[in-house]
């Protein structure tokens, strides 16, 4: 996906947590999902960790998807 300079693309999926210097954004989804649970969103965003457990989670998360290949 491609946005203006300066601005964020999220979706529901994984997502950056920086700011792309060209506005180019790509994203994964593990599993497979119905179209109609995919959102998008641009704008002036910033990532914020919500907490501790949250970087846990995503900690086991990441390992577990590089145990299973998962890119």
């Amino acid at each position: 996906m491609q946005v203006p300079a300066g601005l964020m693309a999220v979706m529901s999926a994984e997502n950056p947590t920086a700011k792309s210097a060209d506005g180019q954004y790509s994203f994964r989804m593990a599993q497979p999902i119905p179209a109609y649970l995919i959102a998008l969103a641009v704008g002036d965003l910033a990532f914020a960790p919500i907490g501790e457990a949250y970087q846990r989670l995503r900690r086991v998360r990441h390992s577990e998807h590089s145990r299973m290949g998962v890119r």
